[in-house]
C-alpha cells in the first residue's frame, strides 16, 4: 500500500448504495475484515477508491498477514493492494457523486442532516466522513 494514500477512502465503483452494501463504501483503513476470496473478487477487486486528496486508486489485491496473527480471530484481516491510477477528482465531482448516491437512499431521520453535511464540507476528510 503506498504511504501517500489518506484515510478516509469511498469506493466509487458501487453502483447502488442501497441495503447493507453501504457499509462498504467507505473505508477507513487499510484492512478487509472478510477473509472470503469470493467475497473479496465480487465486491472489491478492481474497484476505484478515491482517498482524502482527490487522488483515485484501484484495489488489486490483498495481502495475507503472517505468523501468529493470521489465526487470532481479532487480527483476521488482509491489508488492501492498490494502484495509484492517475486519476484525480476534484471536491465538487466527489461531492456530486456522493450527494448523487445518498439522495437515492431511503428517507429516514439522519439523511438530510446528511446532505447539509455533504454540500457544506470544505474538505475530502469531511464530505467522506459526512460531518
Amino acid at each position: 500500500m503506498s504511504k501517500k494514500i489518506e484515510f478516509p477512502l469511498v469506493d466509487i465503483s458501487v453502483t447502488s448504495w442501497r441495503g447493507e452494501i453501504i457499509n462498504e463504501v467507505f473505508l477507513y483503513d487499510e484492512y478487509f475484515y472478510n477473509r472470503s476470496n469470493a467475497i473479496f473478487q465480487e465486491f472489491q477487486l478492481n474497484h476505484k477508491i478515491v482517498d482524502s486528496n482527490g487522488d483515485v486508486y484501484v484495489i488489486v489485491g490483498v495481502e495475507e498477514l503472517k505468523g501468529l496473527k493470521q489465526w487470532i480471530p481479532f487480527f483476521r484481516k488482509r491489508k488492501m493492494e492498490v494502484i495509484k491510477s492517475g486519476e484525480k477528482m476534484s471536491l465538487d465531482e466527489l461531492r456530486d457523486f456522493v450527494l448523487q448516491k445518498v439522495e437515492e437512499l431511503d428517507d429516514n431521520d439522519s439523511k438530510q442532516e446528511w446532505i447539509q453535511n455533504i454540500k457544506q464540507a470544505k474538505t475530502f476528510k469531511q464530505l467522506i466522513h459526512g460531518q
